[in-house]
């Protein structure tokens, strides 16, 4: 099987369509399943408007079908039933294929995160074919509900209603990763490393600050101040304030006791 994008000469009801990702098999024949699978997504589908999301589902659905073929399976066969329980679907044995068994050029695994990008947009597939295109009356994975985290919960939050959210069984579970960080020996092997002197200015910025790389680059000169300048300016209108004020105030006034304190050392009786 293989994809291809639609020029402007392509018309869908009288309306040209270029850019949608269509898909012919090996006798160029189209597919017309996952063909109208890729319209329902560009008109029915009004927040889908990026190109890249719509290559994103082709590739996951032209990667799953060429699987399908390589097998000699398809995509609408259903599990059936036996005396030892339900067969595993086509789909299930997909996932695990990806996280077992694919290896990228490089040689290196899917992470997880890939395969539940990639699952999710299959799984968006049959969702359509059973919902809405009624080609199918089941569903290759089982939907679960699970609790929608509170990113920030507040005092509140035991007093709320949780928000559950439809997940499947087949997602799997991504470790979290600690984010990359140079190391103390690193950084100074950094700044030690000829460079101008605006590129080692921001290179202290960005290291001291944790400022992010565009916000240094963008960094406005506005912000660029000298504080020994600063520090003058600041002087210079208190003592305008002070001149203002006359006699009304004391430039340097001197430290007062408690009147507590000032009675029992003695101070001020007679």
């Amino acid at each position: 099987m293989h994809k291809f994008l639609t020029t402007d000469d392509f018309f869908y009801k009288g309306q040209s369509t270029p850019g949608i990702p269509m898909f012919v098999d090996k006798k160029d024949t189209q597919h017309s399943v996952l063909n109208n699978f890729m319209l329902h997504f560009v008109f029915d589908q009004g927040g889908i408007e990026s190109i890249h999301t719509l290559n994103g589902y082709a590739d996951a659905l032209l990667d799953y079908f060429n699987w399908l073929n390589t097998n000699s399976l398809f995509w609408d066969d259903k599990p059936c039933f036996t005396k030892t329980g339900r067969e595993i679907s086509n789909f299930a044995l997909y996932q695990r294929w990806s996280e077992k068994d694919y290896r990228k050029p490089n040689g290196q695994p899917l992470s997880p995160a890939t395969i539940n990008l990639r699952s999710s947009r299959i799984q968006h597939f049959y969702l359509w074919a059973k919902t809405i295109a009624e080609l199918i009356d089941w569903l290759p994975y089982m939907s679960i509900l699970k609790p929608k985290p509170q990113h920030h919960p507040d005092a509140f939050a035991h007093m709320h209603s949780k928000q559950y959210v439809e997940g499947s069984s087949l997602k799997l579970k991504v470790p979290k990763k600690l984010p990359k960080l140079l190391s103390i020996n690193e950084c100074r092997e950094l700044l030690a490393t000829p460079m101008s002197k605006t590129l080692k200015g921001k290179t202290r910025q960005m290291l001291s600050t944790g400022i992010r790389n565009v916000e240094c680059r963008t960094f406005p000169c506005k912000y660029v101040i000298d504080p020994r300048q600063r520090a003058k300016n600041h002087l210079r209108y208190a003592e305008q304030i002070i001149h203002e004020l006359g006699d009304e105030i004391d430039p340097y006034p001197i430290p007062q006791m408690p009147s507590k304190q000032r009675k029992d050392q003695g101070i001020g009786n007679t």
